[in-house]
């Protein structure tokens, strides 16, 4: 219930599903809120008499709580010293429609204001780019320089390049770099690298768009120039400039065991991720700059690039991240994120990519009641690099510094590596209204008809095995994550809204791609 406005709160409940055996007193139920709770919200939680045991048995009130429902000593002198609160809390709960004599437990709890939440990440992007300014003098070296792909003859170039990005994280989780007042302040600079794909449609007479691309899970800028990068990059008239998530690549899957099988790295680890969203940060800038006006030339020395404006393409975890980088980017307004979510506690165990990731964590904290009360601590860290977190603000341009955003999220129906409720989270926290006609409903969102400046659209390859309905770890796939991106009409769709601002349907009807609906892949 919000106490503030007395209205329900979307959410659902769960018990852990992992537990199947044993001493079920450890087994947790768990709470979902539907979307982002309110910033500055002030939130009280029921569990009725309704609720039963695994034997139908009503589950009776702990003797704490019945002390402070019936006015007797708690045995805690902190606790009773709350029964002023606890009075007001069953009164709201009363007008609410939900009377003390129904409840077995309650509690109240405290949402972070806006502001709090996100000034962390905006001293540390306003302290960051003060140093780099538009990009234009930021040290550049080109490593590689071909043309064509030596690779691949349909792109007529391909350049590996490594710049200077301000320094913002320290090392061995130290977390972010201060000044001797506490501050963010970053210290001498660190070398980056990216990837650089040129279509051969990219000419001074057809200025090709600009188009940052984000890996996917613990990856690198390879698959940003890899088969399907080249494909998008000729279909869309695409310069293709793939970054690296610095603190969450390839190079720190070793950081992600040591964090996870101790949780006192876990804010250091999180903090570092950073050091990879300042570094996109930085390389849109020079994308503007002078990627283009003095390495994205013609044998003349003309710009083969549309410099007025740079768009964003993440999938998988470069849509987890890049929703975060997006929302405080002052550059990028355009974002097509694909398969991702926020929410990072609800996507880790609902992911099959858990099943590798989870066993630092049980391995160290024993039992799986701790692990998941471990994923829960991870996620407050995890806040820094949760879409969620800032994502009320992102559309309606209420970051400071930062423009409003449009976003155009695609996902895939029972996807096994991001769950769709994490990607549905995401989308309800966003605001984000649902494209008609659409493969299945999405609780929360609002069908509507394109065109629309941003939305989510659901994609269904109709695939088996489907991921399971509960939160059980498991290890299977079925390649709905990778399979919808290859689609024509996926391509089509973010090209389209890349260069009008505008989402449309590009599929026949919903996009029930295993009907034909999705055009044509490879």
């Amino acid at each position: 219930v919000d106490l503030s406005t007395g209205d329900r709160v979307a959410h659902f409940a769960e018990i852990d599903a992992n537990i199947t055996e044993g001493d079920f007193s450890d087994q947790a139920l768990i709470l979902r809120p539907a979307a982002r709770l309110r910033g500055g919200g002030h939130y009280g939680v029921a569990i009725r008499s309704s609720l039963r045991d695994k034997a139908g048995v009503p589950i009776a009130r702990s003797a704490a709580f019945a002390a402070l429902v019936d006015g007797g000593s708690t045995g805690s002198a902190r606790l009773d010293a709350q029964r002023t609160a606890y009075t007001s809390l069953f009164a709201q709960l009363a007008t609410a429609g939900i009377p003390t004599g129904d409840l077995t437990l309650a509690w109240d709890f405290h949402v972070a204001d806006d502001a709090s939440l996100i000034a962390t990440q905006l001293a540390v992007r306003d302290a960051a780019l003060a140093t780099v300014g538009d990009g234009s003098a930021v040290p550049l070296t080109i490593e590689l320089d071909e043309a064509p792909d030596s690779r691949d003859p349909t792109i007529a170039r391909r350049m590996h390049i490594a710049y200077e990005s301000p320094r913002v994280v320290g090392t061995n989780f130290a977390g972010f770099l201060r000044d001797g007042n506490g501050q963010p302040a970053p210290q001498g600079t660190s070398t980056a690298v990216a990837s650089i794909l040129v279509p051969p449609c990219a000419t001074a007479a057809n200025p090709a768009k600009l188009v940052m691309y984000g890996h996917g899970f613990f990856g690198d800028y390879d698959e940003s120039e890899a088969g399907y990068a080249r494909r998008f990059a000729n279909e869309t008239c695409s310069v293709i400039i793939g970054g690296v998530w610095r603190g969450m690549s390839t190079a720190n899957v070793g950081d992600a065991a040591l964090a996870l099988n101790e949780l006192g790295r876990i804010p250091g680890f999180s903090a570092g991720v950073w050091q990879g969203i300042i570094d996109f940060m930085v390389l849109a800038k020079m994308a503007k700059t002078q990627l283009a006006t003095e390495v994205l030339v013609d044998g003349n020395g003309d710009s083969i690039v549309d410099a007025t404006r740079v768009h964003y393409y993440g999938i998988s975890q470069g849509h987890i991240l890049g929703s975060t980088l997006l929302a405080f980017d002052p550059t990028m307004e355009r974002a097509a994120f694909n398969v991702g979510g926020a929410n990072w506690s609800m996507m880790f165990e609902r992911s099959k990519n858990w099943l590798l990731y989870s066993q630092p964590l049980e391995g160290a904290y024993g039992s799986q009641l701790a692990a998941l009360i471990g994923m829960q601590v991870i996620e407050l860290s995890f806040e820094l690099i949760d879409g969620g977190t800032v994502a009320p603000l992102a559309l309606a341009g209420q970051v400071p510094g930062a423009p409003a955003k449009q976003y155009l999220m695609q996902i895939s129906r029972d996807d096994c590596q991001v769950p769709n409720m994490a990607s549905a989270f995401h989308a309800r926290s966003l605001g984000l209204p649902l494209l008609q006609p659409s493969v299945m409903p999405v609780f929360g969102l609002t069908e509507v008809a394109g065109p629309q400046a941003s939305a989510l659209v659901v994609y269904d390859e109709m695939l088996e095995p489907k991921p399971p309905a509960d939160n059980t770890t498991f290890g299977y796939d079925n390649d709905a994550h990778e399979r919808t991106r290859q689609w024509s009409a996926t391509i089509e769709q973010i090209n389209h809204f890349f260069d009008t601002g505008e989402i449309i349907n590009t599929c026949d009807g919903a996009c029930d791609c295993a009907a034909g609906a999705c055009g044509t892949r490879p």
